[in-house]
């Protein structure tokens, strides 16, 4: 029997050298090997981002699970986007590795975010960095190559008198702008002016249209949410964040329940790392959580 060539969503054939296909009867097995693999290697970016990878796209989580989501959080505790971001990781780790070592998790994700085109002459120049000062290349050695050069400014030639010429009237030289006798409205100005109609039209409202106009406010207000400045996860609430940590060695980020000795000390470093932010997103570990009106 002629065996039936797998295809993709999109209906293009499929890579087998990328998803190896594996047997029904043998995908629980495979998924243990895998989770151990996660397990056991869990700080090992590239390792656990193929296992999750492969789990993931070959369906292995359906062995136990409905959804990759709710395997993600009941077996290791963590949502789908942080597994995608591991996944995200280790490809840009395999991308790169031929370069130099990327040691860590947070400096793939600052990769990641660096454009593709530039990715490789970014890498170069954070680990000439880092070499510099002999260390090991952390993750804002990668966001200082990524920002675009400073712009130098010829002070002297910006600075330099205007040479006069007969035809250079005073108009010319110093254009004014035409406000037709009125000034122009400041921030300040044009925000007073709101509240002051708002107050008007509340004094003119009759009390049903008050009562309507509270109700849709008290709606306004509770469609607001949070949001992790770093991996983009929402909350709801903002009950359950947490503090994290950044140690001043290596900038790794990190919380209390990360580390080996329940304290902010670190474990790479063995250093106690100050606090980066109060409200850190419970998720990621890594971003701060910031209240988003809508």
């Amino acid at each position: 029997m002629k065996k039936q060539k797998t295809t993709n969503k999109t209906g293009s054939a499929s890579k087998p050298d990328i998803n190896p296909i594996v047997p029904a009867e043998d995908k629980a097995k495979r998924r243990l090997e895998l989770e151990k693999v996660v397990d056991d290697g869990i700080d090992t970016v590239e390792k656990v981002g193929n296992a999750l990878a492969e789990i993931r796209d070959g369906e292995l989580y359906k062995t136990t699970h409905p959804t990759f989501e709710d395997y993600c959080f009941e077996k290791w505790g963590f949502k789908r986007s942080q597994a995608y971001r591991l996944i995200d990781a280790a490809k840009i780790k395999a991308e790169l590795s031929p370069m130099g070592d990327i040691p860590n998790e947070r400096v793939a994700r600052a990769l990641a975010r660096a454009l593709p085109e530039k990715r490789e002459s970014v890498f170069k120049a954070a680990l000439a960095a880092a070499a510099a000062d002999g260390r090991e290349i952390n993750f804002k050695d990668v966001e200082r190559a990524a920002q675009p050069p400073p712009v130098v400014i010829d002070v002297q030639a910006s600075t330099s008198p205007v040479k006069s010429h007969k035809t250079l009237s005073a108009k010319t030289a110093e254009p004014k702008l035409k406000t037709k006798g009125k000034k122009p409205e400041s921030v300040e100005t044009s925000a007073s002016s709101v509240t002051t109609q708002l107050k008007k039209l509340w004094e003119e409202a009759s009390p049903t249209e008050r009562d309507n106009f509270l109700k849709w406010a008290k709606e306004q207000a509770e469609k607001s949410h949070f949001e992790c400045e770093q991996c983009g996860e929402t909350f709801e609430t903002n009950t359950d964040v947490v503090i994290i940590y950044e140690c001043g060695e290596c900038g790794d980020h990190y919380t209390t329940d990360d580390t080996s000795t329940g304290t902010h000390r670190c474990d790479s470093c063995n250093k106690f790392g100050s606090v980066f932010t109060r409200f850190g997103c419970p998720e990621c570990r890594d971003g701060k959580v910031v209240k988003i009106e809508n």
